[in-house]
């Protein structure tokens, strides 16, 4: 199989590259910043990723990094699309987000209902453009919700290191609210998994299945990094920190990955302590 993988030199392209090619394929690494046609790269292709999209954290939000979330996203997914047509690609899986069910106590699976705020809106124009490859070119799409990403040297995990280091790590608010995580290793391995499960189509929850809590995500970080966790960081001052971004980070969600363990998929990290003990 040869995957085109826009976003390659990124945290979850690096290893998405890295396994593919273990498994014999071949990997083509595009970068969606650079504004040409992509009907000459992509025509002898079997499989697409799109990865690609500006961070969610980087900056802090305003009204011209909102657009350049949203503008990343659905005007490159826009234009990979539109790059299909007349192409040997049998099945395109494009990023999206579990911020698409926005926050709550429920369990989330694939069919649940999408939320309404920045972020949802979002990963539903994000999926809506991708979903056009199924409708324009009966192109399988699997539209791959990611939770949030665990692993070493990026990740959400990169930023929260240092104050649990320094001993002044804790959970945010009251620490109650869920945390859908995933290791990296198992996002680039559910990737290949759709990629080559036809079964598998539409939404996928990129997350694992032991789901915690954001007071035990610390309490086993501090363990295993062997400092305490126990100072709570208030939401103010996370907003104070990183603006509207906060009500990402401190919301939680709950979302099951549905599909991934229907379909067979076995992860190589089930439960937090195994992940942050490999990371680390």
């Amino acid at each position: 199989m040869k995957i085109a993988v826009f976003g390659s030199t990124g945290f979850i392209g690096k290893k998405l590259k890295s396994k593919a090619e273990a498994k014999g394929y071949s990997v083509l690494p595009l970068d969606i910043r650079k504004n040409i046609d992509w009907k000459d790269q992509l025509k002898d292709c079997d499989a697409v990723v799109n990865l690609a999209g500006h961070p969610l954290f980087k900056d802090r939000w305003n009204d011209r990094i909102k657009a350049l979330i949203y503008d990343s996203r659905i005007e490159g997914t826009h234009a990979i699309v539109q790059a299909l047509a007349g192409s040997k690609v049998k099945v395109l899986v494009n990023a999206s987000a579990i911020g698409i069910y926005g926050s709550g106590t429920q369990d989330c699976t694939e069919e649940s209902a999408h939320a309404d705020d920045f972020l949802a809106r979002v990963c539903k124009a994000w999926e809506a453009e991708a979903l056009a490859a199924q409708r324009l070119y009966k192109i399988r799409t699997v539209c791959a919700r990611f939770g949030i990403v665990l692993g070493k040297g990026g990740g959400a995990l990169e930023q929260m290191l240092l104050p649990f280091k320094l001993g002044v790590g804790g959970p945010i608010g009251s620490g109650k609210q869920d945390m859908s995580w995933i290791h990296v290793d198992d996002v680039a391995g559910l990737i290949l998994h759709a990629l080559e499960n036809e079964k598998i189509n539409g939404a996928l929850n990129v997350t694992a299945p032991g789901i915690v809590s954001n007071k035990e995500f610390s309490n086993v970080l501090g363990k295993t990094l062997h400092r305490p966790a126990f100072l709570p960081v208030p939401k103010l001052g996370l907003y104070a920190m990183v603006g509207e971004a906060a009500s990402v980070i401190a919301s939680g969600q709950k979302a099951i990955p549905q599909k991934a363990l229907e379909s067979g998929y076995k992860f190589q990290y089930e439960n937090i302590s195994s992940a942050l003990e490999a990371i680390v």
